[in-house]
């Protein structure tokens, strides 16, 4: 099983994925980042923290993401803490 919800608060938009980052997920998290992405007033971010398993494909696509500004939330040592990467 795999979603990907998004959520706007204000300028920042969230993508959430709960479950595996793999094929037509990332199609999805794609296709979804770049409907929005043109509005320059906004900020994203991806939520990991319910991931279980990214593919090669989801790697190269959360690359591609970071790579452009997108800060990546991920879960540390699997406790409820979070951190935030940003370039």
């Amino acid at each position: 099983m795999h979603a990907i919800s998004t959520t706007r608060e204000g300028k920042c938009t969230t993508f959430r994925v709960v479950g595996d980052l793999s094929g037509k997920s990332v199609v999805q998290l794609a296709k979804s980042w770049h409907k929005i992405a043109c509005d320059p007033r906004q900020t994203f971010r991806v939520d990991l923290c319910a991931a279980r398993r990214i593919d090669d494909e989801g790697k190269h696509l959360l690359c591609e993401m970071f790579g452009n500004g997108i800060e990546l939330i991920v879960p540390v040592r699997n406790r409820a803490r979070r951190i935030l990467l940003c370039m």
